[in-house]
């Protein structure tokens, strides 16, 4: 289970199992504000930038999976 959530001022994902893959931010017209790549973490913090917009959209790619959120922050 991968938990996805915005603890102010960071976006907080965290896994039961290790990760490898990559997670993306975007704003809602696709425009990618962060991205990175993983291998083998249970647990990511990102401080949320003050000029990112309040609805942005998370894309992790886990391995063979795709998990997309949107947040509100």
């Amino acid at each position: 289970m991968v938990l996805i959530t915005f603890l102010k001022p960071n976006l907080i994902i965290h896994s039961d199992k290790l990760m490898t893959g990559s997670i993306k931010v975007f704003d809602m017209q696709k425009h990618i504000l962060w991205s990175l790549k993983l291998v083998h973490k249970n647990f990511v913090s990102i401080k949320a930038k003050p000029d990112w917009p309040d609805k942005i959209e998370i894309e992790l790619y886990n391995e063979d999976k795709l998990i997309k959120k949107e947040l509100m922050i």
